[in-house]
């Protein structure tokens, strides 16, 4: 400024590029080709760095893993350190590669998922990363995948290089897991967060599988690759059989029937149950919005198939599909105390509860069948025959594996028991007219299990002193 007289002003341009983080916190992030997790039969590379600022003479430290390799012939893995100036006034010049270094850092093709760790030196013939008004110089290191008889397949990850300082110290750090290790730790941060109702019977995180205990009902969760549409997690969930006949699949194009009045899912599934009441009633909301989300899905009376596309490279993927299958298990389970008596048996309902609550059985929803019903220790289950949706008559059935030496006199005593009993390999059956109470038939079930039990003493080996 000029007293008493015009002001003078002139303007500069000043560059000015950001300095390199030099003993900042260490960052680097995983890089992928394609998305955290594989597609179709394409080459997946996954690759880390401990570090993406760097000092020239330095050494970084990275690893790399693959998958879909048995797809691909791969001579070998490299890594390129490469040099790349970029004109920042208008020109007709792209960026162009000024410097390459190049080591190799796998030889022929890698394992599975296999981690690859590596440690390379940054080459003094390298320059620092700059910035002018007229030209730009940054660096990438890029994992290449060698293919034979084909394009070779890389990925690139931007580092930043600088002059070597003595007044700052480099802070050490290591590359993140991938591969395997990283499916493991995956495998443990998706299932922390599931309460004390589930509980992990086993996981081999090498083979990605794991087999779940919730409630006492099993849940085994496993990876599969499905050629062009890329990895998958399959659930296959169990639960107690239903009794109803039930069949439920992805409709097909010849598939013409298999409507059950159920509107949420009769335009994607065929269904058939042998009585239409049940299956709506079991397919409520809850049970049908636990259905719905999987790509696929196929269930009958004792358990269910469902897959979505994922795999044990994201937690996200593992954590909705055991959260998925825990929600399908425990609404199959829930809607099964709603499902109304077979027809031929609904008066007789709270009999046949009664009944099973007495002798500690399981009485099953669909059909009303008596499983796991002991009579003084010998195993019996009552069942039912059925035209159409009616009950029209019943069987008991008596476990008893008898060997050949026996099985006449098995036969014979069961008769005197029940002149219509028959005796297979599976042990004795007696037709009987629909029971309406099951309690009217303890005394035979009382015969028959003192039959069994004569019969036992017989098989049971004798030592030498009597």
């Amino acid at each position: 400024m000029i007293p008493w007289w015009p002001d003078r002003v002139a303007t500069y341009r000043l560059p000015v590029a950001i300095p390199p983080e030099v003993g900042a916190t260490p960052r680097g992030a995983t890089r992928f080709t394609s998305g955290p997790a594989p597609k179709g039969k394409d080459l997946f590379i996954e690759a880390s760095l401990a570090r993406e600022d760097l000092a020239i003479g330095a050494q970084v430290e990275g690893a790399v893993s693959m998958a879909n390799v048995a797809h691909h012939r791969i001579r070998n893995v490299q890594a390129a350190l490469v040099e790349i100036e970029t004109s920042r006034v208008p020109s007709s010049a792209g960026p162009s590669e000024t410097r390459r270094t190049t080591w190799t850092i796998h030889e022929g093709k890698p394992q599975e998922s296999a981690e690859i760790r590596f440690a390379l030196k940054i080459p003094d013939a390298h320059c620092p990363d700059f910035v002018t008004p007229f030209i730009a110089v940054r660096h990438e290191l890029r994992i290449v995948a060698q293919i034979a008889f084909g394009s070779d397949i890389h990925i690139a990850i931007p580092i930043r290089l600088h002059r070597p300082r003595t007044d700052v110290a480099e802070v050490h750090a290591t590359p993140a897991l991938l591969g395997r290790g990283k499916r493991k730790s995956n495998w443990g941060r998706a299932l922390s967060d599931f309460g004390s109702t589930t509980r992990v019977v086993s996981l081999n995180e090498e083979t990605d599988e794991l087999l779940l205990d919730h409630e006492g009902r099993s849940i085994h969760i496993t990876a599969e690759h499905r050629g062009n549409d890329g990895p998958f997690l399959v659930a296959e969930i169990e639960w107690p059989s239903l009794g109803m006949g039930l069949k439920v699949a992805e409709r097909s194009w010849s598939d013409f029937g298999g409507k059950k009045g159920v509107e949420d899912l009769d335009q994607r599934f065929a269904i058939e149950g042998r009585d239409p009441e049940q299956v709506r009633r079991l397919f409520d909301t809850a049970t049908a919005r636990a259905i719905l989300p999987f790509r696929s899905i196929g269930l009958d009376d004792t358990h269910a198939v469902a897959a979505s596309p994922g795999s044990s490279h994201a937690v996200a993927a593992l954590k909705e599909m055991v959260a998925r299958a825990i929600l399908l298990s425990d609404a199959v389970v829930r809607s099964a105390g709603f499902i109304p008596p077979p027809k031929g048996l609904t008066t007789a309902a709270s009999r046949y509860r009664e009944f099973a609550l007495r002798h500690a059985a399981r009485l099953t929803p669909g059909d009303f069948s008596v499983r796991r019903l002991l009579v003084d220790g010998v195993s019996m289950s009552l069942e039912h025959r059925f035209q159409e949706s009616t009950a029209v008559a019943s069987l008991l059935v008596v476990d008893m594996s008898a060997p050949d030496a026996l099985a006449a006199e098995l036969k014979q005593r069961a008769a005197t028991v029940s002149a219509d009993a028959s005796v297979d390999s599976s042990g004795i059956r007696v037709p009987l007219p629909l029971v309406e109470d099951p309690s009217s038939i303890e005394p035979l079930m009382a015969g028959l299990a003192e039959v069994v039990r004569s019969i036992a003493t017989k098989q049971k080996p004798q030592g030498p002193y009597r």
